[in-house]
């Protein structure tokens, strides 16, 4: 990237509800396939995100310091599983919320008030 002119676009490769999301998968992409409300751009001198209205500069050498300490935080066992957890804890929220409702409106039916 630094011997070449200019600037690439670049967008997350999977989506920000995949445990696979970190804010450095990344792919260059064209113009035309990026989301204008989210999106990164790459050059020589550094990385601009741009999320809604809201642009953030970061400078190429420390960009690429914070994907290594990124990198050494993962591979602690508390970080490297945290989105396995946390999808886990939001299932089993949702069970268990899907099952209040459930027993309430069961309760309900059978004519006795919460």
């Amino acid at each position: 990237i630094r011997d070449q002119v200019g600037f690439r676009y670049m967008t997350a490769t999977v989506p920000h509800s995949s445990i696979d999301y970190h804010p450095y998968n990344l792919q260059v992409v064209d113009h035309e396939h990026i989301n204008p409300a989210d999106y990164y751009t790459i050059s020589s001198t550094g990385v601009t995100r741009v999320r809604d209205s809201e642009i953030e500069y970061t400078s190429l050498g420390a960009w690429e310091k914070e994907y290594r300490d990124y990198k050494i935080l993962t591979k602690i066992k508390t970080f490297a599983n945290f989105r396995i957890w946390k999808a886990f804890a939001v299932w089993r929220k949702n069970v268990r919320t899907k099952k209040i409702v459930q027993c309430r409106n069961d309760l309900k039916d059978i004519n006795l008030n919460i």
